[in-house]
């Protein structure tokens, strides 16, 4: 089942096309299944090292615990956590005898790249401002639409947590930290909500240098 899209597909999960990366890195296989349609199902094929796969999927957990943690401790009641679980697979899934696992997490109605690169344009002033806490808390996740997508009902949800901690040294200091934001910004807001964070960011960085 679990060798390759195909095989993925062939066992019955509507899957997510996506494309691998240059340099050989093979991306996540993402699919849904009719018997939980409310479910998103995500594990690497079996090429890569179960090793790998286990530290991958726990990193994904901590990061839906640690932003989720921080959503609602903060109340940014427009910002979206999808539950997610590492559910251990029985051993026949497994190679070299031992079991492999698969990610498990909730199904958002979440909208296109398109639909929602159109909404990051047009963002309110309080959503911007929730989504900039965030970010200044969480520097290093990969903050792209693709990772952060609108929903139907008008949140920005948070589907792929792999990197919530990634290690970018320079991004610790708040100047670092307030340089790489912006960059991020600007390819995604319109120029006056690009202002408009580009105030609060500096704040944050005043704040905290």
């Amino acid at each position: 089942m679990f060798d390759s899209r195909a095989q993925f597909r062939e066992a019955g999960f509507d899957v997510i096309e996506r494309q691998d990366k240059p340099g050989g890195h093979v991306t996540i296989m993402v699919g849904t299944h009719p018997s939980l349609p409310d479910k998103v199902f995500k594990r690497y094929p079996n090429t890569k090292d179960l090793d790998y796969q286990k530290s991958n999927y726990k990193k994904r957990v901590e990061g839906v615990e640690r932003i989720g943690e921080f959503i609602e401790d903060r109340r940014l009641m427009r910002l979206l956590m999808p539950r997610k679980w590492m559910v251990r697979l029985p051993d026949e899934f497994g190679s070299r005898r031992r079991s492999g696992y698969i990610i498990v997490a909730d199904k958002l109605d979440i909208v296109g790249n398109k639909d929602t690169c159109e909404q990051y344009r047009r963002i309110d002033n309080e959503l911007l401002a929730q989504l900039c806490v965030l970010l200044w808390a969480f520097p290093n996740f990969d903050a792209n639409p693709s990772n952060i997508p609108f929903t139907k009902d008008g949140r920005i949800a948070f589907v792929d947590t792999e990197s919530w901690n990634r290690k970018r040294k320079k991004e610790e200091e708040p100047r670092h930290r307030y340089r790489y934001l912006l960059r991020y910004l600007k390819d995604h807001l319109s120029d006056n909500q690009y202002d408009r964070a580009k105030d609060m960011l500096k704040r944050f960085a005043r704040y905290e240098g």
